[in-house]
């Protein structure tokens, strides 16, 4: 989708994209998610990402200052795999697209990691390949790679009191 010097790639839901297109200007063009967040990171750029609820991977290219954003859901729902070229970036939502570029070297650290672990986190099989962590984004801008985490769970969310929520009742339920 376009919008101004901004051309968004997006692959998730956002959950609350009428709240969010409520406090923002239209015309609209459609009801979905897509235009929503495409018209918020044209306000606010990456500071947009701290008020999305959802699962998404996108790409947004800002073909004004030259700079391609890339971004992850807070939880990695979404996968989001890049490669750095000698000339530019590539990415795509499947490692297997970035195989088209050519077969890479084997990471023989990762790959003996994998046998011990479900998933690659950030590192793949490869030494090429990357996998954007959940919650970061990564900007290229004049040959430059920048990856931040934009998300850090608070300890608040998941801390819980030392007293038990629900007791246990070992009497039985019959009479």
């Amino acid at each position: 989708m376009v919008f101004g010097s901004s051309v968004l790639t997006y692959n998730g839901e956002l959950y609350n994209h009428e709240r969010l297109r409520a406090t923002m200007p239209g015309p609209w063009k459609s009801t979905g998610d897509t235009e929503v967040l495409l018209h918020l990171l044209a306000q606010r750029g990456a500071h947009a990402l701290s008020s999305l609820a959802g699962m998404f991977a996108f790409a947004l290219w800002d073909s004004a200052t030259r700079r391609l954003l890339l971004a992850r859901d807070r939880l990695g729902i979404k996968p989001l795999y890049y490669r750095l070229l000698p000339d530019g970036i590539a990415f795509a939502s499947e490692l297997k697209a970035l195989m088209l570029l050519g077969k890479p070297e084997i990471d023989k650290g990762a790959l003996r990691d994998s046998c011990f672990t479900a998933t690659f986190r950030h590192r793949k099989p490869s030494t090429r390949h990357r996998k954007l962590p959940a919650g970061h984004t990564l900007t290229f801008a004049d040959g430059r790679t920048s990856v931040q985490r934009y998300w850090d769970p608070s300890a608040a969310i998941v801390a819980r009191d030392s007293a038990p929520r629900y007791r246990s009742s070992t009497r039985c339920c019959a009479k």
